[in-house]
């Protein structure tokens, strides 16, 4: 779980007409530390919630209009 992972992003902003960002399932039984948000939209602490997802896909050079 800790090591770095990367799409190719500008590859699928090129051959794609849309990114579907799954925005659920943050925390479940899985998760053996304190009880979390299913949907997070934003946690200032960590990078698992909805803005920060969404916010990686743009960073990235994935347009806007494409991210759904």
């Amino acid at each position: 779980w800790g090591e770095k992972r990367a799409y190719p992003a500008k590859s699928i902003a090129g051959n794609l007409d849309w990114v579907n960002v799954m925005c659920y399932d943050y925390h479940g039984s899985w998760d053996i530390s304190a009880t979390g948000a299913h949907a997070a939209l934003y946690d200032p602490s960590s990078n698992i919630s909805t803005s920060f997802g969404i916010g990686s896909w743009l960073h990235s050079g994935v347009p806007p209009n494409k991210v759904a």
